[in-house]
């Protein structure tokens, strides 16, 4: 009996020694994840950073997207809820702060047969507003209780032309769409807390989610409607584009005018950016960079190959995050060279070629139109990866020089001729080049 207990009392204690071992080493793992994000506090801005755009599509004269257009503000909301989501799991002291440009567009159709062109445009301004609106508003909606602060930009575009869509296709369905870019990015508290009354509007999670309102269509026709359209056309009541309450006139002699700021800055100068600010501080070296002859090449890549949907100008999630990629790949072996050699000047030689396939935008479409507007689709791709790498890149001491070309249908190296749908040929090559540079006095 005494040996049985003695066996009991040993299992019981070897189990309780077990226990605090497995809380130790739980404890250890959590203390050294707190560890991490304080040290991603202290070193890192922004550590997450997701960026998704997008164009989402109505029906004639709707406000709200047609299957098409649900699926892809389906896909924005999802994909960004669960990359947020996983994110805050590992970083929960940190803010996630939602970025938002939309911007509405509408076809040129009337909306009744004896409408005038002023109205027209007017009231197709309008709804391409309340389209913005309502995207913006359901995204918010959906990361409601994932974001801390939202920051936007809407544009009432209207009538005018979305990008590489051309002039003559003044009722065509494809331009009644709005054009989303969402970024997400993480901000640790304490830069939370100092810039929150500044750059965005904090979110209160204790109270339910607000829409934001577009003014009624009557508000709006007053101030956009110009004031000599007929009467039978105006909006009627108080609101009148005459009236001073809602359209006042400004006497522009008594104001003081502007004077216009001079720059001498270069595009190239050597200049040092701030955060997240828009200003930038010319370096204590002034001048321009070029690249230095005979100087050392510190990153070469040819063909770097994003993909496209059929129609869009920006590319696929999964190339946004090969981007991302390449960029921490090329700033990684800019740092490590400058380890070694010093914080010389750097220049970064981008040269991206855009493609598409042949698929025309609608049944029928003649032949020179299709391959006009393919090739605007391709400059369009070409200048947003451009842009993409420039905006990343492009730092203290570092001249990104930057040259895009659209080849429209023409064949992307190493693709055959294929179907009229191909994948392959709905692409953009991007070939980089990073040489040690040198700074040329200005002065």
């Amino acid at each position: 009996m005494t040996s049985r207990l003695k066996i009991s009392l040993c299992l019981f204690l070897g189990y309780v020694l077990l226990s605090l071992g497995q809380v130790a080493q739980a404890q250890k793992k959590d203390s050294t994840l707190v560890g991490k994000n304080k040290d991603h506090v202290e070193l890192e801005n922004h550590e997450f950073h997701e960026q998704i755009e997008s164009r989402v599509l109505f029906g004639g004269g709707k406000n709200r997207p047609n299957q098409l257009g649900e699926q892809h503000l389906r896909f924005i909301i999802e994909g960004l809820k669960r990359d947020i989501d996983k994110y805050e799991h590992l970083y929960p002291q940190d803010k996630i702060i939602l970025k938002l440009e939309i911007k509405g567009y509408s076809d040129g159709k009337p909306f009744y047969t004896t409408q005038s062109n002023d109205e027209r445009v007017a009231y197709n301004k309008y709804l391409s507003k309340k389209r913005a609106y309502y995207i913006s508003n359901e995204i918010q909606k959906g990361l409601f209780d994932l974001v801390h602060g939202v920051e936007q930009n809407i544009e009432a575009k209207g009538e005018e032309l979305p990008p590489y869509y051309p002039e003559d296709a003044k009722e065509d369905p494809q331009r009644r769409m709005c054009i989303v870019t969402v970024l997400a990015y993480s901000m640790p508290r304490d830069s939370f807390n100092l810039k929150k009354s500044q750059q965005f509007v904090a979110i209160d999670h204790s109270k339910g989610f607000v829409p934001n309102e577009v003014e009624s269509k009557e508000q709006f026709l007053a101030v956009n409607l110009p004031a000599n359209t007929p009467k039978k056309y105006r909006p009627g009541a108080k609101l009148t584009a005459s009236n001073p309450m809602t359209n006042p006139k400004v006497d522009k002699s008594k104001e003081t005018p502007t004077p216009k700021k001079k720059s001498n800055e270069s595009s190239d100068e050597v200049v040092v950016y701030n955060g997240n600010s828009n200003t930038k501080t010319p370096n204590a070296t002034t001048g321009k960079i070029t690249p230095l002859s005979n100087g050392k090449v510190v990153f070469a890549k040819t063909n770097a190959a994003v993909k496209f949907h059929t129609g869009w100008h920006t590319p696929k999630p999964q190339d946004y995050r090969y981007l991302q990629q390449l960029v921490k790949e090329i700033k990684e072996k800019v740092a490590a060279y400058r380890q070694d050699n010093g914080d010389k000047p750097m220049v970064i030689q981008l040269d991206v070629a855009g493609y598409a396939d042949k698929q025309g935008y609608y049944y029928g479409q003649p032949e020179a139109q299709r391959k006009r507007q393919n090739l605007l689709l391709s400059q369009w791709r070409a200048k947003n990866v451009g842009a993409y790498l420039q905006k990343f890149l492009k730092s203290q001491n570092i001249k990104v020089e930057l040259k895009t070309e659209g080849r429209g249908e023409e064949l992307p190296p190493g693709v055959t001729d294929g179907p009229i749908n191909d994948s392959s040929r709905r692409t953009c090559l991007a070939s980089i080049r990073v040489v040690e540079g040198q700074v040329v006095n200005s002065r």
